[in-house]
C-alpha cells in the first residue's frame, strides 16, 4: 500500500541517519508523487508495458516533471517478478503460501523452505530519530496520504 510504503521508507531513512531529510509533508512537493512515478518509469524502461496509447502515456506523465529523471528504454525480454518485502515475513499462513508458490514457480524451485523472518530485535533508534520518525495516520499528514492516494489511484488507471 503506497501510503504504509511512503511512512516505512520515510522512517528507515530517518534511522539510517539521514539528518537532511526534509519532513513528510514538505516531500509533497515533487517528491512523493516523484518516487511512484520513477517506480512507474524503470517499468516502462525495462519493456514491461506497451506504452502504445496517449491515454497510457498520459497517465504515465500526468503530473510529472520529467526534467527530474534520466531514464532510458533498454527493454528486457527476460520476465520480471515484483513483490513487495513484507511478502517475505507475511504472518498469513495462505498469503505466505502463495507468494512462496508463486516465487518458487518463477525461479524454477519446488520448495523454497521457510521465507526471511523478520527479527523483532532491532538495533536501537536514538531519541532523535524516533522524534523525527512518523506516524503516517496522524492529522498532520492528511494532505500527504490525500496525494499518495492520488498518485495510487492513477498508478491503478495506468
Amino acid at each position: 500500500h503506497p501510503v504504509h510504503w511512503f511512512e516505512s521508507f520515510y522512517n528507515y531513512r530517518v534511522q539510517s541517519g539521514h539528518h537532511i531529510l526534509p519532513s513528510a509533508n514538505e516531500l509533497i512537493d515533487g517528491h512523493a508523487s516523484g518516487v511512484s512515478v520513477k517506480k512507474r518509469l524503470n517499468l516502462v524502461g525495462l519493456g514491461k508495458t506497451p506504452m502504445d496509447s496517449d491515454l497510457e502515456w498520459k497517465l504515465l506523465l500526468e503530473n510529472t516533471d520529467m526534467t527530474a529523471f534520466n531514464f532510458g528504454f533498454v527493454p528486457t525480454s527476460m520476465k520480471v517478478f515484483l513483490y513487495e518485502i513484507g511478502q517475505l515475513a507475511d504472518a498469513n499462513i495462505t498469503r505466505a503460501h502463495q507468494f512462496r508458490s508463486d516465487l518458487g514457480r518463477f525461479i524454477g524451485v519446488d520448495d523454497l523452505g521457510e521465507m526471511v523472518k523478520i527479527n523483532a530485535a532491532h538495533k536501537s533508534i536514538s531519541q532523535a530519530a524516533q522524534e523525527r520518525m512518523i506516524s503516517i495516520c496522524d492529522e498532520e499528514h492528511n494532505h500527504l496520504r490525500e496525494v499518495l492516494m492520488t498518485n495510487a489511484r492513477d498508478v491503478s488507471r495506468w
